[in-house]
């Protein structure tokens, strides 16, 4: 079932698999009730390619219910990252 998902999804867009290594997966931190992989967002550039030019990380949890390639081509105005805030975790330490 996820591989079938998974082709559908690199038929309509490019896709690279990740693997994070033991190295980068120790930098990951450790926190009570807080799982070190919620935190892999702030690794990928450790982990991507050279080459990609820029990422959309969508959380496993998000709904997306239209076209997607309007957050895709949003203008970043020279910044490097663009972000919504958390509903739940508003602040992030």
């Amino acid at each position: 079932m996820l591989s079938s998902q998974i082709e559908k999804i690199a038929s309509l867009i490019e896709t690279r698999t990740v693997v994070v290594s033991h190295e980068i997966a120790r930098q990951l931190p450790r926190q009570p009730g807080f799982p070190p992989e919620a935190s892999f967002p702030l690794l990928l550039p450790n982990v991507l390619p050279a080459d990609v030019d820029r990422v959309l990380f969508l959380d496993p949890d998000l709904l997306i219910l239209d076209d997607i390639s309007t957050t895709w081509n949003t203008e970043l105005g020279g910044s490097v990252l663009a972000a919504v805030s958390d509903q739940v975790i508003p602040t992030c330490s």
